[in-house]
């Protein structure tokens, strides 16, 4: 093995010339604006100290050892074996860089301080299957994301009737793979990536919709930077109405059963809410003598039914509806208990304007 003095003479990079000695925080600055060309995503280590006597292996195996006090930083870079030392010399802050392997890294590197450069954008390209006869598959349109970094892995989530689908070479990059639903007709999706620490992403997705109530999946195929098996990666998806401020009262109408021969279904939700959209979902939890129900349009109009089981009397009853989101609600309900001691069964059929099926509501119930 080779040692090598690092001493003045050695080509360095210089990034910028100080007068006195520079401060961490100087030092810091010029290793971020040093590797802002780099291609992201990678984490930046430094010793929390001046170093006087350092010695780095380089990726050709030879031995480079400080002969002057300087700042040493790491970088190393996802999903790749290589990695590079910048060491910045205390007086001048002039910069010399040692490419090494990460085998070769600092055995310590946990105990070095990570720079704080976060969150920062990640570039990425989008992955599409137009124009092929592939499909996607297996996915269930949950709102989460999928790591995929192996052919093996992708196979699993596409298929093909003829031909292949389009290549990505994962020894290089990293596709994530995210789908879901929305409530009302889409217009548009925005996409980005953000590297928020050394090993944490978020993958964020906003969606325009329009007030049209058709239920849509979306799928989103993004391919970046290969990315580390011990990286975490999070969805963040939001969706809006242009010109929307939530949130927003929801009107609503009582649907009585009082003065009708309709009564719960045996075995349907007693505790809950939910959404219902035509009377054959209605069926499910209410069932009338001679099919004779209550009137509802459902072409304009959903049913809200609350239910939920009280161990006293109530003898008061408040209750809201608010709209969250495009594709999310509440409903606050408030009860005052009386003296009486008995279970109480209590439920609640909402009248509101049409909402998709794929909305979700939040049942709040508060006692006092």
């Amino acid at each position: 093995m080779k040692k090598i003095l690092l001493l003045l003479a050695m080509p360095l990079v210089c990034m910028t010339t100080l007068s006195a000695q520079i401060s961490q925080e100087q030092t810091d600055q010029i290793v971020i604006e040093h590797l802002s060309n780099e291609t992201k995503p990678y984490c930046i280590y430094a010793k929390e100290d001046v170093q006087t006597n350092f010695e780095v292996t380089t990726a050709t195996g030879e031995t480079l050892e400080l002969s002057y006090p300087a700042w040493v930083y790491y970088v190393s870079y996802s999903g790749e074996t290589n990695g590079k030392y910048l060491i910045i010399k205390e007086s001048s802050g002039n910069i010399l860089e040692a490419n090494t392997k990460n085998d070769k890294a600092p055995d310590d590197l946990e105990g070095w301080r990570t720079i704080v450069d976060y969150p920062t954008d990640i570039p990425f390209e989008e992955y599409s299957l137009e124009g092929t006869s592939c499909q996607w598959i297996n996915l269930n349109y949950d709102e989460k994301v999928i790591v995929i970094n192996s052919i093996e892995e992708l196979e699993n989530y596409i298929s093909c009737t003829e031909g292949s689908y389009p290549e990505i070479d994962f020894s290089q990059y990293t596709l994530l793979l995210a789908s879901g639903g929305a409530c009302l007709s889409i217009d548009n999706i925005a996409k980005s990536i953000q590297q928020l620490s050394c090993n944490e992403y978020e993958l964020y997705i906003e969606i325009l919709l329009n007030e049209t109530i058709v239920v849509e999946e979306w799928t989103i195929a993004l391919i970046m930077r290969k990315l580390d098996t011990e990286s975490n990666t999070k969805l963040t998806v939001e969706t809006i109405i242009e010109g929307e401020n939530y949130p927003i009262d929801i009107p609503f109408e009582d649907l009585s059963g009082t003065g009708t021969l309709c009564y719960r279904v045996a075995g349907s939700f007693n505790d809950g809410v939910r959404i219902v959209n035509s009377l054959e979902e209605w069926q499910n939890y209410i069932t009338c003598t001679n099919d004779i129900y209550p009137e509802v349009d459902f072409s304009i109009h959903t049913l809200i039914l609350a239910r939920g089981v009280s161990i006293t009397g109530i003898s008061k009853v408040t209750r809201s509806i608010q709209q969250l989101s495009p594709c999310k609600y509440r409903l606050d309900i408030e009860l005052w208990r009386s003296g009486l001691q008995q279970i109480v069964e209590w439920g609640f059929t909402l009248v509101i304007n049409k909402i998709s099926e794929e909305s979700q509501i939040e049942l709040n119930v508060t006692y006092y």
